[in-house]
């Protein structure tokens, strides 16, 4: 088993993937670039594209290009017209320094640090997008427009209701796009989701994801539920709630993550997290980092397996990591349980810290070392939080997580600027993601008190729905708290 087809739903899920795709441009031989590429030929030379379904609205994609130069002679018969068309010209958005030193194909340009050009230029993932991406990625919803106060994209009830009526949207994601990357596959090991849970899109990643699940069979579906949008915070609370609840019933393993306060460690500076592009850009390196096995040649770890500690309890993770990781952060003393690792953040509760504490299950990762001593005091430092037999998994990769041209100056003493700095990433059947769930369980209370006489027109979302995720919620919590036991 081998190949990962990844979706991206939703603005912020784009950044996220975004990052990601810079950083696998700019990775290691030791990586094993088939797993989420794909070859193909183009102009008579060999191509090299992610094998990614990316669904944005209008006005999110800048200067990118549905059919980019590599592909200028690639045509989609569905989208072709008997009739003939008629073309209407934009005025085209105005490339960023970065974007137009990708053109210019300038010499040692991926030594060059365009952070602070790019601090004040990017609107949009594809204002520091560096790849070239197939035509059969990016799907547009045509029907609400990025940042349009008038007609938001702001509930679940919206993004479902789209999702749902709308079947022309239905046969271009899944048949034309997400079957054509899945059958051109030898030996798919598993789907990866960047779903943006904040906004209209939670509801578009729960019936989407859904419907993949019965596409796919047995395939293990890995949903990283990403959560931030400039919405009143009860709204974004339902929103990510109610996709939670559906997205536990379809993914393998769902990692909710939510946009950092303002605290994170210390050792990153500089870093105005209100700007999508700084804290996307660091959650990216999170999960690039958590994914790093299932990709490197000489370990070739499947989905599955890499998943297998944590599916066992149930079918959420936490998601935590360093940024960067130190020598000095593990100390020569296994730390004791209940002792705080103030390096470490944790995504999915917001925490400035991680916690050595009694387990169901965790794979960790520990990139960019060499130093065997630090290796063994990594595996002290993790083995410290105790879970059953078999259930925690760790790794080491030498390889650093490379700091490409487009991601942001974050690091303290950045000069000169690193090509790559070492990382550490744990994912966890943590038994403080009861915390998480009762949180959820009571944002859909609130929404179900408050939008009581709707929900019981067994419209989009019924009131029966909305009690049985409630208690789902309640029922998981309670599973994941006795974890601690």
């Amino acid at each position: 088993m081998k190949e990962i087809v990844t979706i991206q739903i939703g603005h912020t899920a784009c950044f996220v993937g975004t990052h990601f795709w810079n950083a696998q441009d700019a990775a290691s031989e030791r990586t094993d670039s088939s797993v989420l590429f794909r070859e193909g030929q183009a102009k008579g030379a060999s191509t090299y594209a992610p094998r990614l379904v990316l669904i944005d609205l209008r006005g999110s994609f800048g200067t990118q290009k549905k059919v980019n130069e590599l592909y200028e002679d690639f045509s989609m018969e569905a989208n072709s017209w008997a009739e003939g068309t008629n073309v209407i010209e934009q005025e085209r958005v105005p490339k960023n320094e970065f974007l137009r030193s990708l053109d210019e194909e300038a010499n040692n340009s991926e030594l060059r640090d365009f952070s602070k050009d790019l601090q004040s230029s990017v609107k949009v993932w594809s204002d520091f997008n560096a790849m070239y991406y197939h035509p059969r990625t990016i799907a547009e919803v045509k029907q609400y427009q990025l940042n349009d106060t008038t007609t938001p994209f702001a509930t679940f009830e919206q993004g479902r209701e789209l999702w749902k009526s709308n079947s022309d949207l239905r046969d271009d994601v899944v048949e034309e796009r997400f079957r054509f990357f899945l059958e051109e596959c030898d030996a798919p090991q598993g789907i990866q989701v960047f779903a943006g849970t904040g906004d209209g899109f939670s509801g578009v990643s729960a019936a989407l994801v859904e419907e993949m699940k019965d596409f796919i069979g047995k395939l293990p579906i890995v949903t990283f539920g990403i959560e931030s949008a400039s919405l009143p915070a009860a709204v974004t609370a339902s929103n990510a709630a109610l996709a939670a609840g559906n997205l536990f019933e379809s993914s393998a393993q769902y990692i909710p993550i939510f946009k950092p306060s303002s605290f994170l460690p210390n050792r990153v500076v500089n870093a105005n997290l209100s700007r999508s592009y700084n804290w996307t850009a660091l959650c990216a390196a999170a999960i690039d980092t958590a994914t790093l096995p299932s990709r490197i040649v000489k370990l070739h770890t499947p989905l599955q397996h890499l998943l297998y500690p944590l599916t066992q309890t149930g079918p959420l993770a936490s998601l935590a990591s360093s940024f960067p990781a130190l020598a000095e952060d593990f100390t020569l003393v296994a730390p004791p349980e209940g002792a705080t690792l103030d390096w470490m953040y944790d995504w999915t509760l917001s925490c400035g810290y991680d916690k050595v504490e009694k387990h169901a299950g965790q794979s960790i990762v520990l990139r960019g070392v060499w130093d065997q001593r630090v290796v063994n005091l990594f595996e002290d430092t993790f083995s410290a939080s105790k879970s059953p037999a078999t259930m925690s998994q760790s790794y080491v990769v030498p390889d650093l997580f490379p700091i490409c041209a487009s991601f942001p100056g974050l690091l303290a003493g950045e000069n000169p600027r690193p090509v790559g700095v070492p990382l550490t990433a744990r994912l966890r059947a943590s038994p403080r993601l009861s915390e998480y769930l009762e949180r959820s369980g009571q944002a859909l209370r609130s929404f179900s008190a408050l939008h009581a006489r709707r929900l019981a027109s067994e419209g989009v979302v019924a009131a029966e729905e909305v009690q049985e995720l409630t208690e789902t919620m309640v029922e998981l919590a309670h599973v994941y708290a006795e974890t601690a036991e």
